[in-house]
Protein backbone atom coordinates (compact mmCIF):
# COMPACT_ATOMS: atom_id res chain seq x y z
CA UNK A 1 0.00 0.00 0.00
CA UNK A 2 1.47 3.40 -0.48
CA UNK A 3 1.63 5.43 2.22
CA UNK A 4 0.93 8.78 2.85
CA UNK A 5 2.39 10.90 0.02
CA UNK A 6 0.43 11.43 -2.88
CA UNK A 7 -3.40 11.52 -3.58
CA UNK A 8 -5.67 8.60 -3.14
CA UNK A 9 -9.00 8.80 -5.42
CA UNK A 10 -12.19 7.40 -4.60
CA UNK A 11 -15.13 7.29 -6.93
CA UNK A 12 -18.89 6.78 -5.57
CA UNK A 13 -17.58 8.63 -2.64
CA UNK A 14 -20.59 10.02 -1.42
CA UNK A 15 -22.03 6.95 0.74
CA UNK A 16 -21.73 3.40 1.50
CA UNK A 17 -18.58 1.71 0.80
CA UNK A 18 -16.70 4.85 -1.23
CA UNK A 19 -17.53 7.07 1.76
CA UNK A 20 -15.60 4.13 4.07
CA UNK A 21 -12.84 3.76 1.74
CA UNK A 22 -12.41 7.59 2.25
CA UNK A 23 -12.63 8.18 5.54
CA UNK A 24 -9.94 4.99 6.20
CA UNK A 25 -7.75 6.43 4.00
CA UNK A 26 -7.78 10.23 5.32
CA UNK A 27 -7.08 7.99 8.61
CA UNK A 28 -3.65 6.63 7.08
CA UNK A 29 -2.88 9.91 6.26
CA UNK A 30 -3.95 10.07 2.20
CA UNK A 31 -4.87 13.57 0.68
CA UNK A 32 -8.54 11.89 -0.79
CA UNK A 33 -10.30 13.38 -3.50
CA UNK A 34 -13.68 12.22 -3.12
CA UNK A 35 -15.64 11.55 -6.59
CA UNK A 36 -19.76 11.35 -6.40
CA UNK A 37 -22.99 12.53 -8.22
CA UNK A 38 -23.98 14.76 -5.20
CA UNK A 39 -22.17 17.78 -4.49
CA UNK A 40 -24.39 18.27 -0.56
CA UNK A 41 -23.28 14.41 0.11
CA UNK A 42 -19.64 14.65 -0.80
CA UNK A 43 -18.90 18.06 1.21
CA UNK A 44 -20.57 15.54 4.23
CA UNK A 45 -18.36 13.03 3.63
CA UNK A 46 -15.41 15.56 3.70
CA UNK A 47 -15.53 16.83 6.92
CA UNK A 48 -14.81 13.56 8.18
CA UNK A 49 -11.56 13.02 5.67
CA UNK A 50 -8.66 15.78 6.43
CA UNK A 51 -6.90 17.08 3.71
CA UNK A 52 -9.78 16.30 1.29
CA UNK A 53 -11.12 17.52 -1.94
CA UNK A 54 -14.46 16.58 -3.48
CA UNK A 55 -15.30 16.18 -7.45
CA UNK A 56 -18.88 16.22 -8.01
CA UNK A 57 -19.13 13.82 -11.63
CA UNK A 58 -21.59 11.36 -13.27
CA UNK A 59 -19.12 8.87 -14.70
CA UNK A 60 -21.52 8.22 -16.92
CA UNK A 61 -21.35 11.93 -18.63
CA UNK A 62 -18.28 11.58 -20.84
CA UNK A 63 -17.27 15.57 -19.18
CA UNK A 64 -17.74 14.17 -15.48
CA UNK A 65 -15.30 11.11 -16.54
CA UNK A 66 -13.00 14.00 -18.21
CA UNK A 67 -12.85 15.95 -15.30
CA UNK A 68 -11.77 12.75 -13.04
CA UNK A 69 -9.38 11.72 -15.40
CA UNK A 70 -7.73 15.52 -15.59
CA UNK A 71 -6.94 15.11 -12.18
CA UNK A 72 -5.31 11.48 -12.89
CA UNK A 73 -3.25 12.64 -15.29
CA UNK A 74 -2.53 16.14 -13.63
CA UNK A 75 1.47 16.15 -12.61
CA UNK A 76 0.91 18.70 -9.39
CA UNK A 77 -1.23 15.88 -7.83
CA UNK A 78 0.29 12.45 -8.43
CA UNK A 79 -1.92 9.68 -7.47
CA UNK A 80 -1.10 7.05 -5.48
CA UNK A 81 -3.72 5.02 -4.77
CA UNK A 82 -7.16 5.22 -7.05
CA UNK A 83 -10.18 2.93 -5.43
CA UNK A 84 -12.51 2.59 -8.02
CA UNK A 85 -15.54 2.29 -6.11
CA UNK A 86 -18.47 3.55 -8.58
CA UNK A 87 -21.46 1.57 -9.79
CA UNK A 88 -24.92 1.42 -10.51
CA UNK A 89 -27.19 -1.31 -11.75
CA UNK A 90 -30.74 -1.64 -13.31
CA UNK A 91 -33.09 -4.48 -11.41
CA UNK A 92 -34.78 -6.91 -14.36
CA UNK A 93 -34.65 -9.14 -16.74
CA UNK A 94 -32.57 -8.50 -19.59
CA UNK A 95 -35.66 -7.68 -21.89
CA UNK A 96 -37.23 -5.75 -19.24
CA UNK A 97 -34.72 -3.47 -19.01
CA UNK A 98 -34.47 -0.33 -20.49
CA UNK A 99 -31.71 0.38 -22.60
CA UNK A 100 -30.66 3.86 -21.10
CA UNK A 101 -30.31 1.90 -18.05
CA UNK A 102 -28.48 -0.79 -19.66
CA UNK A 103 -25.65 1.79 -21.18
CA UNK A 104 -25.31 3.59 -17.64
CA UNK A 105 -24.45 0.57 -16.01
CA UNK A 106 -21.66 -0.48 -18.25
CA UNK A 107 -20.79 2.76 -18.82
CA UNK A 108 -20.10 3.80 -14.93
CA UNK A 109 -19.48 -0.31 -13.87
CA UNK A 110 -16.90 -0.90 -16.76
CA UNK A 111 -16.11 1.89 -19.47
CA UNK A 112 -15.56 4.53 -16.94
CA UNK A 113 -13.39 1.86 -14.96
CA UNK A 114 -11.39 1.07 -17.50
CA UNK A 115 -10.90 5.04 -18.46
CA UNK A 116 -10.21 6.31 -15.17
CA UNK A 117 -7.21 3.08 -14.25
CA UNK A 118 -5.96 3.64 -17.32
CA UNK A 119 -5.26 7.92 -17.17
CA UNK A 120 -3.72 6.66 -13.10
CA UNK A 121 -1.62 4.19 -14.60
CA UNK A 122 0.93 6.09 -16.34
CA UNK A 123 1.96 8.31 -13.67
CA UNK A 124 1.97 4.96 -11.41
CA UNK A 125 4.70 3.23 -13.70
CA UNK A 126 6.58 5.92 -14.39
CA UNK A 127 7.03 6.24 -10.64
CA UNK A 128 7.67 2.72 -10.14
CA UNK A 129 4.68 2.56 -7.03
CA UNK A 130 1.17 3.04 -6.92
CA UNK A 131 -2.22 0.87 -5.85
CA UNK A 132 -5.25 -0.29 -7.41
CA UNK A 133 -8.49 -1.08 -5.92
CA UNK A 134 -11.34 -2.51 -7.85
CA UNK A 135 -14.82 -3.04 -6.45
CA UNK A 136 -16.52 -6.50 -8.16
CA UNK A 137 -19.51 -8.23 -5.99
CA UNK A 138 -20.20 -11.83 -5.02
CA UNK A 139 -22.75 -11.89 -7.92
CA UNK A 140 -20.64 -13.09 -10.36
CA UNK A 141 -20.14 -16.20 -9.25
CA UNK A 142 -23.70 -16.86 -9.77
CA UNK A 143 -26.75 -17.12 -12.33
CA UNK A 144 -28.16 -13.58 -11.34
CA UNK A 145 -31.58 -13.33 -12.39
CA UNK A 146 -32.80 -9.43 -12.52
CA UNK A 147 -29.09 -8.36 -12.12
CA UNK A 148 -27.52 -9.83 -15.69
CA UNK A 149 -25.86 -6.40 -17.07
CA UNK A 150 -24.07 -5.16 -13.20
CA UNK A 151 -23.16 -9.16 -12.75
CA UNK A 152 -21.21 -9.43 -16.43
CA UNK A 153 -19.87 -5.90 -15.70
CA UNK A 154 -18.53 -6.82 -12.31
CA UNK A 155 -17.32 -10.00 -13.90
CA UNK A 156 -15.18 -7.72 -16.95
CA UNK A 157 -13.60 -5.79 -13.75
CA UNK A 158 -12.20 -9.08 -12.01
CA UNK A 159 -10.88 -9.76 -15.17
CA UNK A 160 -9.29 -6.32 -16.01
CA UNK A 161 -8.08 -6.85 -12.24
CA UNK A 162 -6.19 -10.04 -13.15
CA UNK A 163 -4.85 -8.65 -16.65
CA UNK A 164 -3.23 -5.07 -14.53
CA UNK A 165 -1.48 -7.09 -12.47
CA UNK A 166 -0.14 -8.82 -14.77
CA UNK A 167 0.78 -5.87 -17.19
CA UNK A 168 1.17 -3.43 -13.97
CA UNK A 169 2.76 -5.73 -11.23
CA UNK A 170 6.25 -6.49 -11.71
CA UNK A 171 6.47 -2.36 -11.89
CA UNK A 172 5.64 -1.73 -8.56
CA UNK A 173 1.88 -1.12 -9.02
CA UNK A 174 -0.21 -3.02 -6.62
CA UNK A 175 -3.57 -4.44 -7.99
CA UNK A 176 -6.71 -5.79 -5.35
CA UNK A 177 -10.16 -6.81 -6.24
CA UNK A 178 -12.84 -6.71 -3.53
CA UNK A 179 -15.81 -8.90 -4.07
CA UNK A 180 -18.36 -7.85 -1.41
CA UNK A 181 -21.72 -9.89 -0.56
CA UNK A 182 -24.37 -7.92 0.76
CA UNK A 183 -23.57 -4.82 2.28
CA UNK A 184 -25.54 -1.94 4.32
CA UNK A 185 -25.73 1.06 1.70
CA UNK A 186 -28.13 2.80 0.06
CA UNK A 187 -27.27 0.58 -3.29
CA UNK A 188 -30.11 -1.77 -3.03
CA UNK A 189 -32.91 1.21 -1.89
CA UNK A 190 -31.47 3.39 -4.74
CA UNK A 191 -32.29 0.46 -7.16
CA UNK A 192 -35.35 -1.46 -5.81
CA UNK A 193 -33.07 -4.75 -5.28
CA UNK A 194 -35.62 -7.10 -3.20
CA UNK A 195 -33.03 -7.72 -0.08
CA UNK A 196 -36.13 -8.51 2.55
CA UNK A 197 -34.82 -12.54 2.54
CA UNK A 198 -30.94 -11.93 3.21
CA UNK A 199 -30.24 -13.40 6.24
CA UNK A 200 -29.02 -10.45 8.94
CA UNK A 201 -26.13 -12.32 9.43
CA UNK A 202 -25.07 -12.11 5.53
CA UNK A 203 -24.82 -8.65 6.02
CA UNK A 204 -21.67 -6.64 5.98
CA UNK A 205 -20.72 -2.84 6.96
CA UNK A 206 -19.26 -0.59 4.31
CA UNK A 207 -16.84 -0.30 7.08
CA UNK A 208 -15.75 -3.72 7.32
CA UNK A 209 -15.60 -4.11 3.30
CA UNK A 210 -13.10 -0.86 2.83
CA UNK A 211 -10.96 -2.16 5.39
CA UNK A 212 -10.64 -5.78 4.51
CA UNK A 213 -9.87 -4.27 0.71
CA UNK A 214 -7.31 -1.85 2.10
CA UNK A 215 -5.56 -4.59 4.36
CA UNK A 216 -5.49 -7.23 1.26
CA UNK A 217 -4.13 -4.33 -0.51
CA UNK A 218 -1.28 -3.74 2.13
CA UNK A 219 -0.48 -7.25 1.45
CA UNK A 220 -0.32 -7.25 -2.78
CA UNK A 221 -3.33 -9.53 -2.35
CA UNK A 222 -5.25 -10.39 -5.91
CA UNK A 223 -8.59 -10.84 -4.56
CA UNK A 224 -10.38 -10.37 -1.31
CA UNK A 225 -13.89 -11.55 -0.57
CA UNK A 226 -16.15 -9.59 2.26
CA UNK A 227 -17.45 -11.59 4.05
CA UNK A 228 -15.39 -14.67 3.41
CA UNK A 229 -16.93 -17.41 1.50
CA UNK A 230 -17.99 -20.51 3.26
CA UNK A 231 -17.78 -23.36 1.31
CA UNK A 232 -20.92 -24.15 0.24
CA UNK A 233 -20.52 -20.56 -1.52
CA UNK A 234 -17.78 -21.79 -3.31
CA UNK A 235 -19.17 -24.72 -4.69
CA UNK A 236 -21.78 -23.79 -5.63
CA UNK A 237 -21.46 -22.57 -9.13
CA UNK A 238 -20.74 -25.71 -9.93
CA UNK A 239 -23.42 -27.28 -8.22
CA UNK A 240 -26.49 -25.12 -9.71
CA UNK A 241 -25.65 -25.94 -13.44
CA UNK A 242 -25.62 -29.95 -12.00
CA UNK A 243 -29.03 -29.52 -10.35
CA UNK A 244 -30.61 -27.98 -13.68
CA UNK A 245 -29.33 -30.74 -15.49
CA UNK A 246 -30.25 -33.07 -13.07
CA UNK A 247 -33.76 -31.92 -12.13
CA UNK A 248 -36.04 -33.24 -15.11
CA UNK A 249 -34.28 -36.88 -14.96
CA UNK A 250 -34.94 -37.40 -11.19
CA UNK A 251 -38.66 -35.79 -12.24
CA UNK A 252 -38.65 -38.72 -15.01
CA UNK A 253 -37.20 -40.90 -12.98
CA UNK A 254 -39.95 -40.20 -9.26
CA UNK A 255 -43.39 -39.16 -11.71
Amino acid sequence: MPDGRGWAVVTGASSGIGAAFAVELGRRGHQVLLVGRDQGRLDAVAARVPSSRTLAADLSDPAGLSAVQAFLTDPGTPVALLVANAGTGAIGSLVDVGEPDLRETVEVNLTAVACLLRSALPGMLARGSGGIVTVSSSAVDYPAPQHPVYAATKAAVEHLTRTLRAEAGPHGVVVTCVRPGYVRTPFHDRHGAPVDDVPADRWQTPERVAAAALRAHDRDRAFVDVPRRRLLDRLWPHIAPLRRVLGPVKRRLTG
